[in-house]
């Protein structure tokens, strides 16, 4: 390759003589603006390549994340260090529903209900909605060691007043579900913790279940939402009565508000101790 001169008097080069380049002495500046070209248009195939396959990637990736947000079961959350009750519990059920399921082939045993005194028991002011009447004791309150219930449980339903239970459910293949209302017999004797006005209409429903409630932050302005109505029923001294049936899944926080709906309506109901009394959750299998 020869360099020739144009008639504007730059310096090009000719293709015409190319079999004259290995004459091209390599010290010469001929050889070395060669070079340099040739330098040059290596790193730039270099960049192009490279813009290729990080626009491919950007494509690919993006594209799954689409297709990750389209196709999810449930809204993905990712909790703060800070807010812990947010994670999700780790499950002791791995695989029961592989063992127990509809298509097991194993055995299928049966489990009797069982009843859940609540975790969370408060009354809640549609007066005062502000009011946040805290237990007066400590035995109210939850423990740091687990969900144990709370020792005395205190129902009230006035006309201005509700009751909002909230209980932990842990159990699997326990998914259905009623709250169950005991109260005790009339006697002669008249305390200020049992209290019944006969008859009495109260209205259950349930609210959001999704968080775990606060007793000392809780009233009737900071309480869950209201999901769906249990229906009511009409209480008097010595009933047992029970709501409807509803589906309450493991790990799961089913809340409940008692509030009163007839012209003249009174409960105030103490009940301590483990046996079925006042307000409680009964659970009964919901498989096989």
């Amino acid at each position: 390759m020869w360099p020739v001169r144009s008639k504007d008097y730059e310096l090009v080069f000719d293709d015409r003589d190319s079999e004259h380049d290995a004459l091209v002495d390599p010290a010469s500046p001929l050889a070395d603006l060669r070079e340099r070209r040739s330098s040059a248009d290596f790193q730039e195939q270099v960049i192009l390549w490279s813009l290729y396959v990080v626009s491919v990637c950007v494509v690919l990736s993006a594209t799954a994340v689409g297709y990750a947000i389209l196709n999810r079961p449930g809204t993905i959350s990712v909790a703060l260090k800070s807010d812990f009750k947010k994670l999700e519990w780790r499950s002791s059920y791995i695989d029961f529903d592989v063992l127990y399921g509809p298509n097991a082939r194993g055995p299928r045993p049966t489990f009797a209900p069982f009843i859940q005194h609540a975790a969370v028991m408060a009354p809640v002011s549609s007066v005062n909605v502000a009011k946040v009447y805290t237990p007066p004791t400590t035995y109210a309150l939850l423990p740091h060691e687990g969900y144990a219930s709370v020792q005395s449980r205190h129902l009230i339903a006035t006309n201005e007043m509700s009751t909002v239970a909230q209980f932990r459910t842990l159990d699997w293949g326990m998914d259905n579900c009623t709250v169950d209302i005991v109260l005790p017999p009339a006697t002669n004797e008249v305390t200020t913790l049992n209290q019944i006005h006969a008859p009495s209409t109260l209205s259950l429903w349930l609210l959001d279940p999704s968080r775990e409630l606060d007793v000392k932050k809780l009233s009737y302005a900071t309480k869950p939402t209201r999901v769906s109505s249990l229906g009511q029923l009409t209480v008097s001294p010595g009933v047992s009565l029970s709501s409807p049936a509803f589906a309450c899944p493991r790990d799961a926080f089913p809340t409940v508000e008692v509030e009163c709906v007839s012209a003249q309506c009174a409960i105030d109901v103490l009940h301590t101790g483990r046996s079925e009394g006042g307000l409680f959750l009964r659970q009964a299998q919901s498989v096989f």
